[in-house]
C-alpha cells in the first residue's frame, strides 16, 4: 500500500488495516524515503525528476528483500503513479492494481493548483492536521514546498509526463478509483487513465486522505473504505503483516 505526497501509512492507511482481517490477509505498507519515520541516514528523498521512479524501484527492493514476488498494490495519489510505474516495469510481480486519485501527467490547470495549496491555510482542516502532527508546522511546510517545486520541474522538463508512456505498458487489471468533485486531482486525469490502460474499471472518491479514516469518524469515508477493503478481499493476495 503506496501513501500519496507526504504521506504515511498512518496518514492514509489506517482503515485497511482496521478492516481488514489480519488471519487472512498480509498488508504491506512503507513510510517513502523523507517522509514519516523513514530513516534519513538510509534514504533520502530525491526532490528529482524521477522522484517517483526512485520510489517504485525501493519498493520492488523492499518486496523482494521480504520474499514477495507477486503482489496487488493500492496507491494513492503519488502512490498510485508510483504503482503504475512498478506494472509497467515489473509486470510479472504485480497482481492487481487498485489507484486512488492518480494521475500520469501534469498540466497547467495542475500547476495552477499546487501553486495555490501552497498555502495551507487553504487545504481541508482534517488533511492539514494530519501533515502538522507528522511533520510539525514548519517540517511540513519545507516538504511540501520542496513537493509543489518538483512537480513544477516535471512540468517545465519533462512536459508533464508522469507515467504516460508506461500506462501501455500495463497488463495487470487496474481499478481507478477517483473524486468526481476532486480539487487537488481534476477528474479528466481518470478520464485518461481509463483511456490508455488496457482495462481498467473505476469508482468514484474524492482526493482527501479519506483512506486512513474509520467510517465512524468520517462518513463520507465510509463508502471508499468498503470499496478498496472488498476489492482486496475480492483480489484475495493478501495475508497479514504491518512493516
Amino acid at each position: 500500500m503506496l501513501p500519496g505526497a507526504l504521506g504515511t501509512k498512518e496518514t492514509d492507511f489506517l482503515a485497511q488495516f482496521d478492516y481488514l482481517d489480519p488471519s487472512a490477509y498480509t498488508l504491506v505498507s512503507w513510510d517513502p524515503p523523507g517522509y514519516g519515520h523513514a530513516d534519513p541516514a538510509l534514504l533520502q528523498r530525491s526532490w528529482t525528476l524521477d522522484m517517483l521512479e526512485r520510489d517504485a524501484e525501493v519498493v520492488v527492493a523492499l518486496m523482494k528483500h521480504i520474499g514477495s514476488t507477486r503482489f496487488s498494490i493500492l496507491g494513492y495519489s503519488d502512490g498510485a503513479n508510483t504503482a503504475f510505474l512498478i506494472a509497467a516495469k515489473y509486470p510479472e510481480m504485480v497482481y492487481k492494481v487498485i489507484a486512488v486519485g492518480g494521475n500520469a501527467f501534469l498540466d497547467s490547470t495542475d500547476i495552477r493548483i499546487y501553486e495555490e495549496l501552497r498555502d495551507i491555510n487553504t487545504w481541508d482542516p482534517q488533511g492539514r492536521n494530519l501533515m502538522v502532527s507528522s511533520y510539525g508546522q514548519a517540517g511540513f511546510l519545507e516538504l511540501w514546498n520542496k513537493w509543489c517545486d518538483t512537480m513544477a520541474l516535471i512540468y517545465k522538463e519533462r512536459g508533464g509526463d508522469i507515467c504516460k508512456e508506461e500506462l501501455k505498458l500495463i497488463t495487470a487489471p487496474v481499478l481507478i478509483v477517483h473524486g468526481k468533485n476532486d480539487t487537488a486531482v481534476p477528474l479528466h486525469h481518470a478520464y485518461h487513465l481509463a483511456a490508455h490502460l488496457v482495462s481498467g474499471e473505476s469508482r468514484s472518491a474524492s482526493h482527501t486522505r479519506a483512506l486512513v479514516q474509520r467510517s465512524d469518524d468520517v462518513v463520507s469515508s465510509e463508502p471508499l473504505v468498503r470499496l478498496v477493503c472488498h476489492k482486496l478481499c475480492v483480489f484475495g493476495v493478501f495475508r497479514t503483516v504491518l512493516l
